[in-house]
C-alpha cells in the first residue's frame, strides 16, 4: 500500500481551501483520476524525493473503483485530491492490530491544479471526518519507511505503530510503517463498528436494479415461525402499522400483509419497489412508499412496528437510528431480520460458499457488514435493549434454481463479466455431484433482531 502526496511535504497544515467535500469517485473519473497519480510520480521523480515512485497498476485501481474505494476531495465542484478509502482485514498486520476490517487510507494524490494549497491536509481531514461520523476509531495506513511519508503523516497526528520489511507477491521486500490515527479516543483500538454501505461501495439503489426478476423467482422468504413471533414479542397483529423499510421486492411484505396489518413498504430502489406495487396494488392495506432508511417520508409517530428483512446492513446505522425514533409511536419496536446460510453444515454449502468466495465479485466486502460481531446493535438499540431470537429456514433448488439464486446476489458477476461463464461452469459441476432427484438444499439460520430504541 502506497500513500502518494506531491506538493508542500513540509508546509505547515492549515486550513484554506474552498468548501471541501468528499465523495465517492464516479466511473467517469477514474481515467482522470488515475492520469494524477501518473503525474505524481513523474512530480516526485523530478523532486528527487525519495519515496515509492511507481504508481499502482491500472488493474488495482479499476478493482477498487468496483468495490467503491476510490474517493475524490472536491473544491467547488472541481476534484482537488483522489484516494482510497478500504474497510478491510490488512493481510500483513494481522498481528499488530488483529484480525477484524479497519478503515485504511491508500495511495493519496493531489490534482495538479491544486498544488501549494495544502489540499492533502485537508484530504486527510476529510477521510478522518466520514470515518468518525460512522463510529469509527481509527484510520490506519501503511508507506515506506525509507521516505518522507512517515514524517508527513506523523505531522498529520498519525502514530507508527510498528516497523517491519514486507516480502510482496513480486518477490520485492521492502521496509514498511505501519501508522493510525485516532478519530475517536473512545473508540481508539476497537474494532470498526457498523458502517454506511454506500461508503463500502456497497449501494444498493444501484446494485440490484438489473437483478429484480432473479429476486424475486429465487430469493428465500421466512420461516412462518418469524411472523408468530413477532405477534408474540413485539405485538403484530391486524391493528399494526408496520414500516417495512428496504422492503425490496416484497418479500417480507407479503408476510406482514397475511396478518391483516397496514404496511408501508419503504424503499428507495424504484425497479425492486415496481416490483412490490405490481404485486400488492389490489390490497388496501399496502402503501408503497418511494424513501430510505434514513429519510422514510413517512409523518412523526406513525408507526407501531419496523422491520427490515435483508437490508439492515445497507443503512447508515446513525441516520436511521435518528429516522426510526422519530417515526415510531412511543412503546414501539424493531425487528431487523437475516436469513444467513449455514456455509458449514454440508460438502455442498461449503462448496456453494467457495464459489462465492472465488467469484463473487465483492462478496467478501459484503461478509464485513456483521453488526453483532463488531457491537452495533447496542449502539443501535441502546445498551442491553436487544434480543435475538433464532429459526431454520431452508430452500429447494433445481439448477435453474440455483443459477437463479446465486445472480440475484449483488456480487455475483452478471453475464458479460468476464467471470460469469467460468461461475456458472462451477455451479453446474457442484450441483451434478451433490443434486438428489435433481434439487439440492441451502440452509439458512434466519436471525431476529428485535428490541425496542431508546
Amino acid at each position: 500500500m502506497v500513500s502518494l502526496r506531491f506538493q508542500g511535504l513540509g508546509a505547515p497544515i492549515v486550513q484554506m481551501t474552498p468548501n471541501p467535500s468528499l465523495r465517492a469517485l464516479r466511473d467517469d473519473e477514474v481515467d482522470t483520476a488515475y492520469e494524477f497519480q501518473l503525474q505524481a510520480c513523474a512530480w516526485l521523480k523530478r523532486k528527487g524525493v525519495r519515496q515509492w515512485l511507481s504508481p499502482k497498476p491500472r488493474a488495482v485501481y479499476d478493482a477498487r473503483q468496483e468495490r467503491g474505494e476510490n474517493h475524490g476531495l472536491y473544491m467547488d465542484d472541481r476534484l482537488a485530491a483522489t484516494m482510497a478509502l478500504s474497510f478491510e482485514v490488512h493481510p500483513y498486520w494481522r498481528e499488530e492490530i488483529g484480525a477484524e476490517p479497519r478503515w485504511w487510507l491508500h495511495t493519496l494524490v493531489v490534482a495538479p491544479g491544486f498544488r501549494g494549497r495544502r489540499v492533502g491536509e485537508e484530504a486527510v481531514s476529510a477521510a478522518v471526518a466520514l470515518i468518525r461520523s460512522r463510529g469509527a476509531g481509527d484510520l490506519f495506513l501503511d508507506c515506506g519507511t525509507d521516505g518522507v511519508l512517515p514524517a508527513y503523516y506523523g505531522r498529520l497526528g498519525f502514530d507508527v505503530l510498528a516497523q517491519k520489511d514486507i516480502t510482496y507477491p513480486s518477490g520485492n521486500t521492502y521496509p514498511i510503517t505501519l501508522m493510525r490515527k485516532v478519530t475517536d479516543p473512545r473508540l481508539a483500538g476497537r474494532p470498526a463498528i457498523p458502517l454506511a454501505a454506500d461508503r463500502l461501495g456497497l449501494d444498493p439503489l444501484r446494485r440490484f436494479s438489473d437483478r429484480v426478476e432473479d429476486y424475486v423467482r429465487y430469493r428465500p422468504s421466512y420461516p412462518p415461525e418469524v411472523i408468530l413471533f413477532l405477534g408474540e414479542r413485539m405485538g403484530l397483529d391486524g391493528k399494526s402499522a408496520v414500516a417495512d423499510v428496504g422492503a425490496g421486492t416484497g418479500i417480507f411484505t407479503r408476510m406482514l400483509l397475511q396478518t391483516g396489518a397496514k404496511v408501508f413498504a419503504v424503499e428507495p430502489n424504484d425497479a425492486m419497489r415496481a416490483a412490490a406495487e405490481a404485486e400488492f396494488r389490489e390490497n388496501p392495506n399496502f402503501t408503497g412508499v418511494a424513501g430510505s432508511a434514513e429519510a422514510t417520508g413517512l409523518p412523526d409517530c406513525s408507526v407501531t412496528l419496523i422491520t427490515c428483512a435483508q437490508a439492515f446492513h445497507w443503512f447508515d446505522p446513525i441516520k436511521t437510528r435518528r429516522e426510526f425514533l422519530r417515526i415510531l409511536r412511543p412503546g414501539g419496536g424493531c425487528a431487523l431480520i437475516w436469513n444467513t446460510p449455514t456455509e458449514n453444515d454440508s460438502d455442498f454449502s461449503i462448496g456453494f460458499r467457495r464459489i462465492k468466495e472465488e467469484f463473487g465479485t465483492d462478496f467478501q466486502r459484503v461478509r464485513l457488514l456483521n453488526f453483532e460481531r463488531t457491537g452495533g446493535f447496542e449502539s443501535f438499540f441502546g445498551p442491553g435493549n436487544w434480543k435475538k431470537q433464532t429459526f431454520t429456514n431452508s430452500q429447494a433448488l433445481d439448477l435453474r434454481g440455483l443459477k437463479g439464486r446465486m445472480l440475484s446476489s449483488s456480487y455475483a458477476p452478471k453475464e458479460g463479466h468476464p467471470r460469469h461463464g467460468a461461475m456458472i461452469a462451477a455451479l453446474e459441476e457442484l450441483f451434478g455431484r451433490f443434486n438428489s432427484d435433481g434439487v439440492v438444499r441451502l440452509n439458512y439460520e434466519t436471525e431476529v433482531f428485535f428490541g425496542r430504541p431508546a
